[in-house]
Order: C-alpha cells, then sequence, then structure tokens
C-alpha cells in the first residue's frame, strides 16, 4: 500500500516537462509453488491427496487522502497492479490389484488492485496517468496459474474422482471522491482494467491400464489409458468511479503582449 496522509502537501518543482516527476505505485508480486508426491502399493492399496493454495489477502491499492495536495511540474503517475507465478501440482502413484485415487489440486488467486483518491488537490504539467490492473504505460498484468494432478493407477479409476481447478479473478477500481480535483495540463488517462488474458491451467490426468470398461482392450493389449478432468476460470472486473473533477489544458490560454512596436522600422 502506498499511502499519501490528509492533508498532505507534495510538491515536485522545476520547469514544466512532460517526463514523470512524481510516481505512486503499489505492486503485489506472488511467487508461490507447492509440491506433493505420494507412492502407494498393495493388493488393495488407495489415495486420498488433496492440495490448496488460495490468496486471502492480495491487495495492492494507493490511496490519496482528503485534502492533500500533489503538485508537480512534470507527469504524474499513480498504479496498483500485481502479477506471479503460483503452482500446485499432485503426483500419485498406487499400485496394486484394486487401486483407488482420489484427490484435487486446487489454486485461487484473487487480487484486489485500488487506487483511492479522496478530496485532493492534484496538479500535474505533463500528463496525468492512473491505472488499476495495468501499469501507466498500459501493459497489462501478468500471471501464470497452474493446479495440475498427475496419478498413474493400476485398476479401475472414474475420473471424476481427481480434478484440477485454477481461478483467478482480478478486481480493479478507481474511485475519485466527491471535491477531488485533478488537473493537467496534457491528458487525463484512467484505465482500470476489465480484460483477463493469463496463462491459467486447471489439469488432472489419471494414467491405467484399465481407466474404465470402454478402454478395457487397451490393457489386453498393453497399452495404458489416460483420462483428463479439470476446471478453470479467469475474469477482470474494472470500476473507475469519478464523483470529482478532472481537467485536461489547464495552460491551454496563452497570451502574447506587445509594446512598443514600431510597425515601419520591425523594432
Amino acid at each position: 500500500t502506498t499511502s499519501v496522509g490528509s492533508g498532505t502537501w507534495l510538491e515536485v518543482v522545476g520547469l514544466p516537462t512532460a517526463t514523470t516527476t512524481m510516481e505512486l505505485r503499489a505492486r503485489n508480486d506472488l511467487s508461490i509453488q507447492d509440491k506433493l508426491t505420494f507412492l502407494t502399493g498393495g493388493a488393495i492399496s488407495g489415495a486420498g491427496v488433496n492440495a490448496r493454495i488460495r490468496t486471502l489477502s492480495d491487495l495492492a491499492r494507493v490511496s490519496i487522502g482528503d485534502g492533500a495536495t500533489l503538485l508537480s511540474k512534470g507527469a504524474i503517475d499513480m498504479s496498483a497492479r500485481g502479477s506471479g507465478s503460483i503452482v500446485q501440482k499432485i503426483n500419485v502413484d498406487t499400485y496394486g490389484a484394486g487401486t483407488v485415487t482420489t484427490g484435487e489440486a486446487f489454486v485461487e488467486v484473487l487480487p484486489v488492485n485500488e487506487v483511492n483518491i479522496g478530496s485532493a488537490a492534484i496538479t500535474a504539467y505533463g500528463d496525468l496517468k492512473i491505472s488499476a490492473g495495468r501499469d501507466t504505460n498500459f501493459d497489462a498484468d501478468d500471471y501464470h496459474v497452474e493446479a495440475r494432478y498427475d496419478g498413474i493407477a493400476g485398476s479401475v479409476v472414474p475420473i471424476d474422482r481427481v480434478d484440477g481447478k485454477a481461478y483467478l479473478v482480478q478486481e480493479n477500481r478507481i474511485s475519485i471522491g466527491t471535491g477531488a480535483y485533478l488537473k493537467t495540463a496534457r491528458q487525463a488517462l484512467l484505465h482500470a482494467e476489465k480484460l483477463s488474458d493469463n496463462d491459467v491451467i486447471g489439469k488432472a490426468k489419471i494414467t491405467s491400464w484399465v481407466s474404465g470398461v470402454s478402454d478395457g482392450l487397451l490393457a489386453l493389449t498393453g497399452g495404458g489409458a489416460d483420462q483428463y478432468n479439470g476446471h478453470l476460470l479467469q475474469e477482470a472486473h474494472g470500476t473507475i468511479t469519478n464523483n470529482g473533477t478532472v481537467e485536461t489544458g489547464i495552460t491551454r490560454h496563452q497570451t502574447l503582449t506587445l509594446s512598443g512596436w514600431n510597425p515601419t522600422t520591425g523594432v
């Protein structure tokens, strides 16, 4: 979380420029990997393996308090975003005349990215760029979310008894409060990402010499049968709420005053 408290005065001095001179950023970068391996055998054997990764709190927030003043002679960039690689893998081998394999690999990632501006005064003489779920160059957040269950069994295994579930749901919000006044000499660019185009994999696979009655021929001929299951979901919700004022082109009114000019001599 990046916070500017209520009543704060934050100023970057100098000559007006298009270069970014004030940056307020919040970002969560997740790197999570978990792998379980289980081996069992016997005349009658079984394994039930479940593993789960959930992000109970994944909040990136930029907050500007009431009465705060931000003034920059260049551009101002604000962004709240995230990225990461979150992987849950399960490997299960069961051997015997009668075997059963059950379980689930589960990953749920729920990022929340927020830029909240209270009744603040913000002035930029370059661009004013505010983004949630992307950077201020408007490159998308990047996630790899994977839930994988791989099993080997020596007898009939109903595939619906194992699963791999991978869920990625992003909430991206920009909120401008009542009484806020945002001004820029150039462009005001606000973006809350509503698209999700990430690498999400939810897959369960069981390899069995007899994965079902219809696969019995494969067992008789010495082959193995693979069956698959899996569920995945990815969504992104983008919301911009503006209860204040956003103004562009604050230096658009320019004047030139000439005095003492001689139209004959040009001096």
